[in-house]
């Protein structure tokens, strides 16, 4: 069956802002279809230019760690789930993406894995990263491409990265890791929070329709509104109700210290601002909201030491 353009979706990110459960819903849906593993890496690895088959094999880093992870899931997929066809796609996209990074490829399995739904795609955050070279190159081969993008407050965002980052990834529990180390993986520029830089990234070649921009404030206030207007995005049935109960991959309990939160307020100050100006149509201007929590703590804070 040939394939309009439209007919596939990306979610690019933001990380920590919901992806997974967007994920957990959209496997869910009749009309939409969604590979075996949420990340598929195919546009930031080509970027990285990862892949080679004995680093894939034998290297020890995150990257071929997950990849040899995705092929046992394969494997399980095939021999104790019985999902044998979801199992061979997989094996056929790892090992066929990572040699020959072809898009052309790339866009024939997604269309193999469609099957009958009405739209297939994939969710990786780490393409809100991307260069405008590979977004071009996104966009010769998707010209219709529907993007989906979550924003979560920076603030949020980055501390829980953070914990993510410095904790659950090394196995560390609260306690474990000292707060000048929390600082020190904070310092700096972090891509994944720079939203109007990736909007404008993205909007440099696909047309603002195509990109649909939401806030995770409304994922987590008001699921169901939330997830039927990227429903309505990909042009599929609503939900009647949500298909999941709660938010999946959900983050280290760690309340964020007060050193730390005023550091990264003070690094997003300005982009909120921005933010906020960027929406101020909405019905509801969620950045608008952040900006107002940080004067609040400000405000709280200020009486507290005097």
């Amino acid at each position: 069956m040939k394939m309009d353009n439209s007919e596939f979706f990306l979610c690019i990110g933001a990380q920590k802002g919901g992806s997974t459960w967007l994920h957990e819903c959209l496997v869910r849906h009749a009309s939409v279809k969604v590979p075996p593993i949420k990340e598929l890496h195919f546009f930031d690895e080509i970027e990285d230019k990862r892949g080679k088959v004995v680093d894939r094999l034998f290297a020890d880093n995150w990257f071929d760690n997950r990849w040899r992870y995705n092929v046992k899931l394969a494997l399980l997929n095939i021999f104790l789930f019985k999902e044998v066809k979801l199992g061979i796609w997989l094996l056929k996209y790892l090992f066929v993406k990572r040699c020959l990074k072809d898009t052309v490829k790339y866009k024939k399995l997604l269309s193999e894995l469609r099957g009958d739904a009405k739209i297939v795609g994939e969710i990786t955050p780490d393409y809100c990263i991307l260069t405008k070279k590979t977004i071009r190159r996104m966009h010769e081969v998707f010209p219709k491409l529907k993007i989906i993008f979550i924003l979560r407050n920076p603030v949020e965002r980055e501390w829980s990265e953070a914990k993510m980052k410095l904790l659950r990834m090394r196995g560390k529990k609260v306690g474990e890791v000292g707060e000048r180390e929390f600082l020190n993986f904070l310092e700096g520029e972090n891509l994944r929070s720079e939203y109007i830089k990736t909007i404008e990234n993205y909007l440099t070649y696909f047309p603002k329709k195509q990109l649909f921009i939401g806030f995770y404030d409304e994922l987590r206030d008001e699921p169901l509104k939330f997830m039927n207007k990227i429903l309505n995005f990909l042009n599929v049935e609503a939900f009647t109700k949500m298909p999941i109960n709660k938010i999946p991959n959900k983050g280290v309990s760690m309340e964020i210290p007060k050193n730390i939160e005023a550091k990264l307020i003070a690094k997003y100050a300005e982009l909120i601002d921005n933010l906020a100006y960027m929406f101020m149509n909405e019905k509801i201007n969620y950045p608008y909201t952040w900006k107002q929590r940080i004067n609040l703590k400000e405000i709280i804070n200020s009486l507290i030491d005097d």
